[in-house]
């Protein structure tokens, strides 16, 4: 079999490559649309798990939008504007923040009781038994009888 070639240098199989390609970009670019417009209709439900896992996050990123206007005016109006349009992607990164800020205090928490080890109830114990030692008897001195004997 020969394969049939063009003055541009294209062949049949290279076109098929290009159309499967051109094909899968649509295809691709429709289900981005989906997932993104799926997530401007669920994205403020997501500032509820950030906010019950750690509300710092959320206050943190306001306040860093109020730094970023008080230091650089025009950035951060840019800053307040991109986070109202793209409130979706802003909601996934706080969740995301928040549940790795919550890994991380598990992990340190960890950490620590294998460092430490682990509390328990201290609970004192009634010991009634009386030990009574017998008396020793005390050995008897050697006096010495050399200088020498009397540095030891």
């Amino acid at each position: 079999m020969t394969e049939r070639r063009s003055e541009f240098g294209l062949s049949s199989n290279s076109i098929v490559g290009a159309i499967v390609g051109i094909i899968a970009l649509i295809g691709i670019y429709f289900v981005a649309g989906f997932i993104i417009s799926i997530l401007y209709k669920w994205a403020l439900l997501l500032l509820i798990p950030a906010a019950i896992i750690d509300y710092k996050v959320i206050t943190g990123y306001f306040k860093w939008l109020g730094r970023l206007t008080r230091k650089n005016t025009g950035a951060g109006i840019a800053a307040i504007v991109f986070s109202a349009l793209f409130y979706p992607f802003v909601s996934i990164f706080l969740l995301g923040k928040a549940l790795f800020k919550r890994k991380i205090k598990q992990a340190e928490t960890q950490a620590r009781q294998q460092r430490e080890g682990e509390f328990i109830e201290y609970e004192e114990v009634q010991d009634e038994k009386n030990l009574e030692l017998p008396d020793m008897e005390k050995p008897e001195q050697e006096t010495p009888k050399s200088d020498y004997e009397k540095l030891f």
